[in-house]
Order: structure tokens, then sequence, then C-alpha cells
């Protein structure tokens, strides 16, 4: 890699807003996951991922992606969600029932 290229690894942690907030830097892979997975088992926060940033001085660029998430935002139907449409299911399923039995 030449001088005016760069890799960091950002290690970040979702706060209790969810908001994605930087808590370290490292310039080795295996010692940025190795923290986030330490402040994973800590349950401060609700989620913790590590992003791997390149630097190319030379021409500008700055690319990101993330290797590393656990926890974070829940993706899908709440359990609420799908309690709230039980109990619909049920009392639609009661009137039907019941207005059937009038007739």
């Amino acid at each position: 890699m030449a001088q005016s290229e760069q890799i960091v690894f950002t290690v970040l942690g979702m706060n209790q807003r969810g908001v994605w907030e930087p808590q370290g830097q490292a310039e080795e892979m295996h010692a940025a996951v190795s923290a986030a997975k330490k402040m994973a088992d800590t349950n401060r926060f609700k989620g913790v991922k590590v992003d791997q940033t390149f630097y190319d001085k030379v021409n500008g660029r700055k690319v990101s992606s993330t290797i590393f998430e656990h926890g974070g935002p829940r993706k899908g139907p709440s359990l609420l969600l799908w309690l709230a449409l039980a109990v619909v299911a049920g009392a639609a399923s009661f009137a039907l029932t019941y207005g059937l039995a009038l007739f």
C-alpha cells in the first residue's frame, strides 16, 4: 500500500436513542473486531459494529464498508405488532362466529 493510502477500522456503538457513535479506531481489523465483541458483551449498547474506511489521498477517495455488526435496530415486525394482530384477528373471528350464530 502506498504512503497516500490508509485503511482505518472504526468501532461504533449504538446508543439508547438508536444513533451510532464512534467508540474508537484501530489500524488492524482483528483489534477492532475484538473490541466490538467486548463492547457487545457489556450490554451498554443496543448494537456494535466495525466500519472499514479506505482513504486514498492522491485521488481524493474515501470508501467505507461495515465488516462486523452485532445487534442494532431490529428488522421486521416487532412482538407488539404480532400481539396486536392476534388480538384483532381473535376479535374478528369472534364477531364473525357470533354474527353467524344469530342468523
